[in-house]
């Protein structure tokens, strides 16, 4: 942006002034407020009369002239004012400068200092509003009775008080970036806790320039309807305790474009009835549900957030492709809620009061704050579509998931004595209340301490495809009412507990099982006395023990083999010497068994004493069943080496086993045989 104060210049050439050629506009302010506008292309000449009392504009033969006295000041712009019935919106210092062509009394223009008001009643669709400019104390208003077009073309805009931008009536605002800008707008501490920007109806985000938003009292991006991400290359940095990055009181919908947003905020707890109700930082917010079909999200949520949330909504979350990155540093801790009891507050990289769909897309979520979780719903949670639901034959059904938690579990009631050692807040890698469903996709899953779960459901965890390696310390896989797998290939390793524990029934009809639990008392199946039903599918469980299929239900022989050797080679043949098994024991150490003697835990000291441990890392038992496990005379070898073929997650085919050390012979004659 160039000025040009009139005082001694004779005649103007552009011919002669390659700088001000290249700005696009000259906007001729009166000092009656008045604006004029002239696109430079239409200006060969600009003169002044002797006594400089008058300046004329040349075009060809024709001239404009303008008196002199009458003029406050002239300035060139690179804004493309092609738009004739656009408004163009200059910030300059503690300044701003509102320039149409539009002659209309249902358009009232308001400018104090920065602070810049327009109302609109011209009934004009989709009228632009060109904004651009420098001011560290400016805001913006627009009311419009139709839909608009904010355009957003180099701003940056402060405001120390109040709101920076806001769009009041319920109309669509459409927020454009213009291609290749970089727009900045913040606020401070000053702010009365409004959003840096606020719209009262469907608010759309637009255009390939760049937007960086810093709220340091609240919310960044807000609307009291639905928000709808286009494109664009949007930052969010959230300072404002339990502040909203982008927030929408209806559906949030992300089309495309990169949200990055870094929640910083602490958490609020308002005193309600006999305790306190919390609230939270978060990225991206909404009091309905997130869409997300594209674009790139990016999140860093620290450990000042306080609990904080990456994508947080009030109903369900659908995610049908885009790239999704979150990382929570944040911690949690416990407090006394509304009725007075002990609760926690804990950080989630992905939460959902409804239920959580990733349909399609790649996800990499890591919470690193204790009782973390990266995926967690009070619904159902559903991994990739299932195949009744895919009509079209270009559907993308295959998300991509990683996630892994690294905090501490935090207690929430001392332990009192015997059995009982407390209630906790557990890191979980993904939790459901509801049922859980993996139908297709990629999921690598892992947790690092005490509690950490890798799949959990408050329901029933249904496994019908899909590739899945999980890695963790507590239950990799745990069902309250029930566990079905039905398909997939799954790798479930747990180093402190149960691989695949199911609270009640447990039933698998086919698929590539893998569950590596825990030595003594833990198991690779678990699902206590209750029914264990198999009818295919191939199982390799491992651990300090196994819970037994119930033969009533099974339609498949399984094989329990008590004297598996830790971290052996195992190779199962048939009579003809055909390969059944080749599988890599991997190296467990895991728990030691029981506290002989008297009961200790981290908050349970006292008891009535108790017997001796498990058998901790002594001894290994295999359970094993296969379609290919049928009645018959098998050889047992462990020991030996493997070499050639393919394996997954020690699971060989096409191998060549030879050598063994201990070799055993066991006869399969009934739906489930026991061997030592």
């Amino acid at each position: 942006m160039k000025k040009i104060f009139l005082l001694s210049s004779l005649i103007l050439c552009f011919a002669g002034f390659g700088s001000l050629k290249a700005q696009n506009t000259m906007w001729i302010q009166q000092n009656d407020g008045t604006v004029v506008e002239k696109n430079t292309a239409d200006i060969d000449k600009i003169s002044f009369s002797d006594q400089m009392t008058n300046m004329l504009l040349f075009k060809d033969d024709a001239s404009t002239t303008f008196d002199v006295s009458k003029i406050s000041q002239i300035t060139f712009s690179s804004v493309n004012t092609g738009d004739e019935s656009g408004i163009y919106i200059q910030y300059n210092g503690d300044t701003a400068i509102v320039s149409t062509s539009i002659d209309s009394d249902k358009l009232i223009v308001e400018t104090e200092g920065a602070n810049v008001t327009v109302t609109s009643k011209t009934g004009i669709e989709n009228l632009n509003y060109y904004v651009y400019g420098t001011s560290t104390d400016g805001t913006l208003t627009i009311k419009s009775d139709k839909d608009f077009n904010l355009i957003l073309n180099g701003l940056n805009l402060t405001s120390q008080s109040a709101v920076p931008v806001k769009s009041s009536k319920e109309v669509v605002c459409n927020i454009i970036l213009k291609d290749g800008t970089y727009n900045v707008i913040s606020d401070t501490e000053n702010n009365a806790k409004k959003p840096v920007i606020s719209t009262s109806w469907t608010t759309t985000i637009s255009g390939n320039g760049t937007l960086v938003v810093n709220a340091n009292k609240k919310n960044g991006i807000s609307t009291d309807a639905d928000l709808i991400v286009n494109s664009g290359n949007i930052t969010v940095t959230i300072n404002g305790d339990a502040g909203k990055g982008l927030k929408a009181d209806s559906t949030i919908t992300i089309n495309g474009g990169t949200i990055t947003c870094y929640p910083k905020g602490n958490i609020v707890l308002d005193e309600v009835g006999s305790g306190y109700d919390p609230s939270y930082c978060a990225g991206i917010a909404s009091d309905q549900d997130i869409v997300v079909n594209n674009g790139t999200i990016k999140m860093v949520i620290s450990e000042t957030a306080v609990a904080g949330r990456g994508i947080k909504a009030d109903g369900s979350i659908t995610f049908n492709g885009g790239n999704v990155d979150i990382t929570s540093n944040a911690g949690g801790n416990t407090y006394i809620d509304s009725t007075g009891a002990t609760d926690s507050y804990k950080s989630s990289c992905i939460k959902a009061d409804g239920d959580i769909m990733f349909y399609a897309g790649k996800f990499n979520l890591i919470a690193n704050g204790n009782a973390g979780k990266c995926a967690n719903a009070d619904g159902q949670i559903i991994f990739g579509h299932n195949e009744k639901d895919i009509v079209l034959e270009d559907i993308d059904a295959s998300p991509v998931f990683t996630a892994a938690t690294t905090g501490e579990r935090i207690l929430e009631r001392a332990g009192t004595g015997w059995m009982d050692d407390g209630d906790y807040a557990n890191p979980k890698a993904v939790k459901a209340k509801g049922n859980l469903y993996v139908n297709s996709g990629t999921l690598n899953v892992s947790t690092k301490n005490d509690g950490g779960e890798g799949l959990e459901s408050k329901d029933t965890v249904f496994i019908n495809g899909g590739v899945l390696v999980l890695n963790t310390y507590d239950d990799a896989i745990n069902g309250k009412n029930h566990i079905q797998i039905n398909g997939g290939k799954t790798y479930a390793h747990a180093t402190g507990n149960d691989a695949i524990d199911a609270n009640g029934t447990l039933t698998v009809t086919g698929g590539l099982t893998i569950a590596v639990g825990s030595t003594s008392p833990e198991e690779g199946f678990d699902c206590d006395n209750n029914q264990f039903k198999i009818t295919g599918g191939t199982l390799i469980g491992i651990g300090g023990g196994t819970s037994t299929p119930t033969s009533s239900v099974c339609t498949q022989n399984s094989l329990i083999y008590k004297s598996l050797t830790n971290g052996t080679a195992l190779n199962i043949t048939d009579a003809e010497g055909n390969d059944i098994l080749t599988f890599q024991v991997p190296s467990i150490s895991g728990n030691q068994g029981g506290f002989p003697g008297g009961w200790k835990s981290e908050t349970a000291t006292k008891g009535p004493g108790g017997g001796p441990g498990g058998q901790g890392d002594r001894g290994l038992t295999l359970l094993f069943s296969s379609p290919d496990l049928v009645n018959g005379t098998y050889t047992i070898k462990q020991g030996g080496t493997v070499s050639g073929g393919t394996q997954w997650n020690g699971y060989y085919t096409g191998t060549t086993y030879s050598g063994s050390t201990t070799t055993k012979t066991v006869t399969i004659s009934n739906r489930v045989t026991t061997a030592q």
